[in-house]
């Protein structure tokens, strides 16, 4: 796989919004990081965020 469709897969599912308090160190951020996104991302689909 090359460099480029690995940094696009990571785009999809990392967060949108910052996240002071979530953990920073492994194994737990690469644990929280996709539900983070994930719901980063559903929030920005309800508000609108990102379309403009």
């Amino acid at each position: 796989m090359k460099l480029g469709d690995q940094v696009l897969r990571a785009k999809k599912t990392a967060p949108t919004r910052p996240h002071p308090s979530a953990p920073d160190t492994p194994p737990t951020n690469k644990l929280l990081a996709p539900g983070a996104g994930m719901v980063d991302c559903l929030r920005d689909a309800l508000t609108g965020r990102g379309k403009s």
